[in-house]
């Protein structure tokens, strides 16, 4: 064998020594990527683990969102008399004080986030729970104005559609918030900087972080207010139909008229007035 060979020869063991490295480093690292993973995955579990026994019901806001919550009890209805006993006037009722009572102080993960008909619907299970799913109201007949005494019940009349995020529509992704803290922060760095209108709203602001568009708030939000209104519209149509919705919905036969009369609203009436009794 001739020195060229020999040569060569080692150039090839050489070569195939490193590739056996490379793959023996490559497996090493793919191991340890493994158990990261693993780790990562362990300690999520860890974080969303829940007190089964402290919030006993659960329920499915939307694909990647369910809630875990307790009834109300005593203490709930002595705290929603004091947000009442503090007003001189209905109208100055912060509803924040309302969904703090009601609803972040009974689910396991206070700083949820929760769209208006997230809380809606999860105020009407845990009135369900708390107090009975019957309830009767009284309601006028949309055709003869007649007052009529209608019993129904959660159970029968509310209807709730999941929010399907994320969805991506028409080139645009829409999200969920990830939590109640971020859009208050957001809020207030936005109110707090030299750009801020003085006219943006926290509706605003909720729009601009359910799409995913790899901008910041603030530009989000100037990306939206330099749209036509149409294409807004188009944008604000599409977030509408992956978000949740609630509806209460009770079917009547006027005993006046004999026609079917339809109640439709967003929440059970006189929730309200059956706390603060």
């Amino acid at each position: 064998m001739t020195q060229k060979e020999l040569n060569e020869m080692a150039i090839l063991k050489a070569k195939a020594d490193k590739a056996q490295r490379d793959a023996e480093k490559a497996e090493v690292k793919a191991e340890k990527a493994e158990k990261a993973e693993v780790k990562a995955e362990k300690a999520e579990k860890a974080e969303v683990k829940v007190d089964i026994k402290k919030y006993p019901f659960d329920v499915k806001l939307g694909e990647n969102k369910t809630i875990h919550f307790k009834p109300w009890t005593g203490k709930t209805k002595k705290k929603f008399r004091k947000v009442f006993e503090k007003l001189e006037d209905i109208n100055d009722l912060d509803f924040d004080d309302v969904v703090r009572v009601l609803i972040r102080d009974n689910v396991s993960d206070y700083d949820v986030y929760l769209s208006d008909s997230e809380q809606q619907y999860l105020t009407a299970l845990l009135r369900k729970e708390s107090i009975a799913d019957e309830f009767e109201f009284d309601s006028e007949c949309e055709y003869c104005q007649s007052l009529q005494h209608i019993k129904t019940s959660v159970t029968e009349s509310v209807e709730y559609t999941m929010n399907q995020f994320p969805k991506k529509l028409n080139n645009t992704e829409f999200i969920d918030i990830k939590s109640q803290s971020l859009l208050k922060d957001i809020e207030q760095d936005i109110i707090n900087s030299q750009d801020y209108d003085g006219i943006t709203q926290e509706k605003d602001i909720e729009f601009a972080l359910h799409i995913n568009n790899n901008k910041s708030p603030l530009e989000t939000l100037d990306w939206i207010d330099d749209l036509p209104l149409k294409d807004i519209s188009v944008v604000y149509d599409n977030l509408k139909s992956v978000s949740s919705e609630m509806t209460m919905k009770v079917q009547k036969h006027c005993t006046e008229c004999g026609k079917e009369s339809n109640f439709i609203a967003q929440e059970i009436p006189g929730l309200f007035e059956s706390l603060l009794q």
